[in-house]
């Protein structure tokens, strides 16, 4: 098994270059699973499993606190079930939710 492993990509403010890159090394190493692993975005990033499902791929989140800016872990984990919810049959599991 291939698992492509991410962390701090610190996407937001429109810029997602960092986001796109790693779903192109994720293809061209063959990955089967993908850990993402801490600060993927910015607080403004009201979505963040919109841009996971673009690795295809079972996808392993682990937010940072860039995740939890301006939020309580309350409200965090609330909007977290409900993006898991909505994005249900994507494969994305979110360890801090689990």
């Amino acid at each position: 098994m291939r698992i492509a492993a991410f962390a701090d990509l610190h996407c937001g403010f429109g810029d997602f270059r960092a986001m796109n890159r790693a779903q192109e090394i994720a293809i061209q190493f063959g990955a089967d699973v993908v850990v993402i692993a801490g600060d993927v975005t910015e607080a403004d990033v009201q979505d963040p499993f919109y841009h996971l499902t673009g690795f295809k791929k079972p996808v392993v989140y682990c937010m940072g606190n860039h995740e939890f800016a301006g939020k309580t872990v309350n409200q965090k984990i609330t909007e977290i079930k409900e993006l898991q919810e909505r994005y249900d049959g994507y494969n994305i599991y979110c360890l801090d939710v689990l």
